[in-house]
């Protein structure tokens, strides 16, 4: 007859000695007899120290052994997750505490403005790559608050001008000097 097959008894083994009148045997442990072979590696007197459970037959039994072992592998990934998570959860500092910046002054909308019109000029845009979504996803990365400013087509026009004409005024003064 015997029990019924359970994955959770191919990490125990069964030993000779019984565990009741019934003819059930105890069972150790193979990651706690790992851990002992380990240990004797190491240390002789620390692994004749360390003494492997006999755990009863039952798979309940054989489970709760499996829960509390500090040698099973999902107890160790889980123990050094916890401490991972403890150690991150120590250093975490929110995002909006650590990346605060100064509200918006009127001088940083406008240099925000003048250096949107210098890179059309560098790039040689056209107005109309101010409407493009890819500009505001851009703006929008580098600073969210200034997706509000960004100027219209007609509005970017009339300081595209207003650029190239002082910068003309500016190239025809170091000219004459």
């Amino acid at each position: 007859m015997g029990r019924k097959p359970d994955i959770v008894r191919l990490q125990f083994q069964k030993t000779e000695e019984l565990s009741n009148k019934h003819g059930e045997c105890y069972h150790i442990c193979l990651h706690c007899v790992a851990a002992k072979e380990e240990l004797a590696k190491k240390s002789k007197e620390e692994a004749e120290a360390f003494v492997i459970p006999k755990i009863r037959g039952s798979v309940v039994a054989l489970r709760a052994h499996l829960e509390r072992c500090p040698h099973a592998p999902e107890v160790r990934m889980a123990e050094q997750a916890s401490t991972t998570l403890k150690a991150k959860a120590a250093s975490f500092v929110y995002p909006k505490q650590e990346n605060h910046r100064p509200p918006i002054t009127q001088e940083h909308i406008d240099t925000f403005l003048q250096l949107l019109v210098e890179f059309q000029v560098a790039n040689k845009l056209p107005d109309s790559f101010i409407e493009n979504g890819s500009t505001v996803r851009l703006i929008e990365c580098l600073d969210p608050r200034m997706v509000k400013h960004l100027p219209t087509r007609a509005k970017l026009r009339k300081m595209r001008l207003e650029y190239t004409k002082a910068k003309a005024d500016e190239a025809a003064a170091t000219s004459k000097e």
